[in-house]
């Protein structure tokens, strides 16, 4: 959810979206997303990176950045069938309630 549609050339974007995985499954997992990384950075991620709480086990968050916020809104636009497929195999990992929590952060002005 966003409280204040920022403008198109705000940026860059951080999207964090944070899993719970049972632990037992991690390393296949983790051997998923390592994969669709090349979807994130495809589809114009410039960085991205996969992190571990070391407080809560099976809790991940997968982080990348893009340009703008209309490049985020382009990378909606721009999913294929097969990335869909992709994500929905990533959220069947997620044992949290609800699906995976999805942040958008911005560099302050």
């Amino acid at each position: 959810m966003i409280a204040v549609p920022p403008g198109d050339d705000r940026g860059p974007v951080l999207i964090e979206i944070e899993y719970r995985v049972d632990p037992a499954r991690m390393a296949e997992f983790t051997a998923a997303l390592r994969r669709f990384n090349t979807t994130r950075q495809r589809d114009g991620a410039i960085r991205w990176d996969l992190w571990e709480d070391v407080a809560e086990p099976g809790r991940l968050v997968e982080a990348f950045v893009v340009e703008s916020w209309v490049e985020h809104q382009r990378q909606h636009a721009r999913v294929t069938h097969a990335g869909q497929l992709d994500q929905q195999m990533l959220n069947a990992f997620h044992i949290g309630e609800g699906p995976p929590r999805v942040r958008h952060l911005l560099r302050p002005l």
